[in-house]
């Protein structure tokens, strides 16, 4: 049976700890973890758009 590695890593920010999503290796779980902070940071008002090629509507998400 072949191992893969899995990378996480966790961040300390204004003494609140983040963890980001496995990566590959090293570089991306300390890339993904500084995008957790950034994501927090940001708050819970992100707004994303997605448009409906069918329709060409526009429909805003609230990420809680």
């Amino acid at each position: 049976d072949l191992l893969i590695p899995v990378f996480v890593s966790t961040l300390v920010f204004n003494g609140v700890s983040y963890t980001g999503d496995k990566g590959r290796n090293k570089k991306e779980a300390e890339q993904l973890a500084a995008r957790a902070i950034i994501l927090s940071i940001l708050g819970t008002y992100l707004l994303l758009s997605e448009i409906i090629n069918s329709s060409g509507n526009v429909f805003l998400m609230h990420i809680v």
